[in-house]
């Protein structure tokens, strides 16, 4: 009897998720672009609306309070599943780097979620990978390295952009200033939307070949009583 639990739900809630914050990032996106244009007309202009820095200010908080709403439904979504996926893989697979509260937690302390997140995932497809190789399970093209690499360096070029974008800001009231702000805040959201398509990806194919460890033999622990140790097996 299989103890792998159901997931596909979860990866649709998932990409459901995804693709809504993709739609708020593109509009982000035209926002900063819009916003830009009107800052470059107004300075070749020399004509300063009144309260523009407040107005700018007020329109930015509004936009990032709705995406981080919807970004946080989306992060908490993918935990739930994230978790769920590197469990069934502990069913199946024997010496996994990690547990499953790890897959979760690496992902909110300091430093380590500078990389650990990206180990995870990894893992988690280069040993699904391998199980259904040895079994010789038809699973279809295998997803790049390169691609989860491309989704960990954006992700982060994307939030070292937006840090950027704040302190411009914090900064004085200048008309250049918010120029830059708002020239970082569009290719932050820009990269974001890059890396959060990626991502799209890597969670729609795993989600496909999770499902197919169901035709692998679960993992049990046997104890050895003249050593005393245990060693895990494939259930027959």
């Amino acid at each position: 009897m299989t103890t792998l639990k159901p997931n596909l739900k979860r990866a649709k809630r998932v990409l459901f998720s995804f693709v809504c914050l993709m739609v708020l990032q593109l509009v982000a996106s035209g926002y900063y672009v819009i916003h830009y244009l009107k800052l470059q007309n107004i300075r070749e202009e020399h004509h300063y609306p009144e309260n523009l820095f407040e107005k700018y200010i007020v329109q930015e908080d509004l936009l990032w309070f709705i995406y981080t709403i919807v970004f946080l439904t989306a992060a908490i979504l993918f935990l739930h599943w994230f978790r769920r996926a590197y469990r069934n893989l502990t069913t199946k697979a024997v010496r996994l780097k990690y547990s499953e509260q790890v897959a979760v937690w690496s992902w909110f302390i300091p430093f380590l979620n500078l990389l650990r997140p990206y180990q995870i995932m990894r893992e988690l497809f280069s040993r699904t990978y391998k199980l259904l190789d040895r079994a010789h399970i038809v699973y279809g093209k295998k997803i790049p390295v390169y691609y989860l690499k491309l989704w960990w360096f954006m992700g982060w070029g994307s939030m070292l952009l937006m840090s950027f974008s704040n302190r411009y800001k914090s900064g004085e009231n200048e008309l250049s200033s918010l120029i830059t702000q708002t020239i970082l805040g569009g290719l932050s959201f820009i990269c974001s939307f890059l890396a959060l398509c990626m991502f799209y990806k890597l969670v729609k194919a795993y989600s496909k070949i999770e499902k197919l460890l169901i035709l692998l033999p679960d993992i049990q622990t046997v104890v050895h009583t003249d050593t005393d140790t245990e060693t895990p097996v494939p259930v027959l």
